[in-house]
């Protein structure tokens, strides 16, 4: 018998000691600091009760605090190859600017937040580029970027947060269409040059041309700027004028 009572209390004691651990987790206060950008949402036995203000509270296995970031984020979109409505592969990318404003809409709305809210730009993207021609993509960046705003901010409203910024970064283009570009470019910088020239010899023919034309209307000023570059000369030089004789 006695090693039986033995064996019994052996067996009670570690029992006592389990319960009594799994007891001291589910019990054991834990200290949950939440700073001044931070947000903390509380679950009473897995349901959602209030949103907690910045401070210093204690929870349990049955009341469970969120800490929940609601200062400005930045999230970037890498460069999507997406085609204009003119059948052009370009590659765009984008940032956006949100922060959260309901806690509790966001921890209900997702299972993850921030793939969600990348998805959901990349959707709307590849719309607001899709629907423009090449040459307004990269003449209207400002448009675009207008554009994907007005689309993202009733979805991120929708999640519990506050779009503040939506832009377009970069446009790449591939490397024809770029080298076509630069050939347009240069034909129009060409262009413009040409035209520059024509217009000074078209200028500089017609004061020649006038002054041709009030030389033979005043012979007399010949002979007079012909004196003015001799006395602006330094070299000695020596100027015969034949006069017309007035009597014919």
């Amino acid at each position: 018998m006695a090693p039986l009572l033995i064996f019994s209390l052996v067996v009670s004691l570690v029992m006592i000691f389990m319960v009594g651990r799994v007891l001291w987790r589910l019990l054991r206060p834990v200290r949950v600091i939440l700073l001044e950008h931070q947000r903390g949402v509380l679950y009473r036995n897995g349901r959602l009760t209030e949103v907690l203000p910045s401070g210093v509270y204690w929870g349990t296995a049955r009341r469970q605090i969120v800490p929940i970031d609601v200062r400005k984020q930045l999230h970037q979109v890498p460069g999507q190859e997406i085609l204009t409505s003119d059948g052009i592969a370009v590659k765009v990318s984008a940032a956006l600017e949100y922060a959260v404003t309901d806690p509790t809409r966001m921890m209900n709305s997702s299972t993850n937040f921030v793939a969600l809210v990348y998805s959901q730009a990349q959707l709307s993207l590849r719309t607001a580029v899709g629907e423009v021609s090449l040459d307004s993509l990269l003449g209207g960046r400002q448009a675009i970027s207008a554009r994907l705003l007005a689309m993202l901010t009733p979805v991120i409203a929708e999640l519990g947060a506050e779009l503040t910024s939506a832009r377009v970064l970069d446009i790449m283009l591939p490397a024809d269409v770029r080298r076509a570009y630069a050939q347009t470019v240069t034909a129009q910088k060409e262009g413009v040059a040409a035209l520059e020239r024509a217009r000074g010899e078209t200028a500089a023919l017609r004061s020649l041309a006038n002054a041709a034309r009030t030389m033979q209307d005043h012979p007399g000023l010949l002979q007079l700027r012909a004196v003015q570059a001799i006395e602006s000369s330094k070299a000695n030089t020596t100027l015969e004028l034949k006069m017309a004789d007035p009597r014919g």
